[in-house]
């Protein structure tokens, strides 16, 4: 079964419990959080209670002190159901504040929505579960790119060549096949598509995916959304992963997809809300700068759905390559002890970095071209990055077949399959 697969964040979440009193755990729907924690609890010794039958979300309204009062952990999936079990579980922690009392599943993110936050604030540890990534369905060791990439900024000017710390970089890094990319590229990353061989069943899935999406999930986010016909839901998604990877005009997406503004807004909001998409925000160094957010899809199977980019050939597409990527990265921070921040920027003349990951003191500032030889203005946005940032190292990635290449003391090339 491919939800039996060990995830990576496994250990991230045991170690949150053995310290804080609630953690919580989020991620798009059918992402895989049941299976993962229902297998922990076991291990665990924990009870587990679903909010997906009646009988026990009834339970837990009608008696929710009750309900909540446990000997071991209580493991509640999709815990949004029931909001109002939040503050109790508030006050029972302020009296008795013990470590691993509450794992909390849920297909949104807590921390969005107001009655839930305000409860939690300070008291939970909130983790997302992503769609598998490359190295995690394939059950292989995970990729050490960006965490190599921070290490190797604090080696800078220490007594190293630039050649040779580049050289041991490398060194650390699997070159992997450009086929595999372009398989997961495809199917994306939620179990069943993931790891379906039948291209008209994973077809099917998708659909009924984007119907239970728009006519049940959003509504249960956003109730004014009620009046959202299927059409116009779809629309704005077709929509909204055409501008992948871009800054989000939502006034003209509201136009093609026959959406009033406040529409078009809360239904943005909502999709956020359920971890469908992230909202990345830009870094203003200039007049000229971007100040829009930019949309990035959480799983590359959905959006291919969407914009029928479902053939292997969509590696060769610079929004494809660009949300692989964005995938990949995204993996690789997330069980980081410490916080990442990304940012990216872009002026009106078409300078962009589009991933700048910030680690403390530390930045690293990434770049997608299709040349196999950078072009000469990618050279200079980074090089304008790394001086006005002390602590910091740019790389462009190229095409598989470029070569590896140190283009300034803090500015490297290497092709885009050493990530992986």
């Amino acid at each position: 079964m491919p939800h039996s697969r060990k995830r990576f964040l496994e250990p991230v979440i045991r170690s949150a419990l053995s310290w804080s009193p609630v953690v919580g755990l989020f991620g798009l729907r059918q992402v895989g959080k049941t299976t993962l924690v229902k297998e922990l609890t076991d291990t665990l010794k924990g009870e587990f209670e679903t909010f997906d039958r009646e009988i026990i979300l009834q339970r837990a309204e009608e008696t929710p002190v009750q309900f909540l009062e446990r000997d071991s952990l209580l493991t509640i999936d999709e815990a949004q159901k029931a909001p109002r079990i939040f503050p109790i579980i508030k006050d029972l922690i302020g009296v008795k504040r013990r470590p691993g009392r509450f794992l909390l599943t849920g297909s949104i993110r807590f921390t969005l929505k107001k009655e839930i936050r305000e409860s939690l604030t300070g008291r939970i540890v909130m983790r997302e579960l992503l769609p598998f990534s490359l190295a995690e369905a394939a059950q292989i060791e995970k990729s050490v790119f960006l965490k190599e990439a921070f290490q190797a900024i604090g080696k800078i000017h220490h007594k190293n060549s630039e050649h040779s710390l580049f050289d041991r970089f490398k060194k650390k890094l699997r070159n992997t096949d450009v086929h595999r990319l372009s398989r997961t590229l495809v199917s994306g990353g939620l179990p069943i598509p993931c790891f379906a061989k039948d291209d008209q069943k994973k077809g099917m899935w998708f659909e009924a995916y984007f119907e239970t999406l728009l006519t049940r999930d959003v509504i249960l986010v956003e109730p004014t959304l009620s009046s959202l016909s299927f059409r116009q839901g779809l629309a704005f998604l077709k929509e909204l992963a055409l501008v992948q990877g871009n800054e989000i005009n939502l006034s003209d997406i509201a136009v093609k997809s026959s959406l009033s503004p406040l529409m078009a807004k809360r239904l943005i909001r909502s999709l956020e809300i359920l971890a469908l998409v992230d909202m990345i925000p830009p870094v203003i160094r200039a007049q000229k700068a971007v100040r829009k957010f930019q949309v990035e899809w959480k799983d590359s199977g959905l959006w291919g759905y969407l914009t029928g980019q479902t053939k292997s050939r969509c590696l060769f597409d610079i929004k494809a390559v660009h949300l692989l990527l964005t995938q990949e990265f995204r993996s690789q921070t997330s069980d980081f002890d410490d916080a990442v921040f990304w940012n990216f920027y872009r002026n009106r003349d078409g300078a962009d970095i589009p991933w700048i990951f910030k680690r403390g003191s530390r930045s690293v500032a990434l770049k997608f071209h299709p040349s196999e030889v950078p072009p000469s203005y990618d050279w200079r946005i980074l090089k304008k990055f790394v001086n006005e940032n002390k602590e910091s190292l740019a790389i462009v990635l190229g095409p598989e077949k470029s070569t590896p290449t140190v283009l300034d003391e803090k500015i490297w090339f290497l092709p885009l399959t050493l990530v992986f």
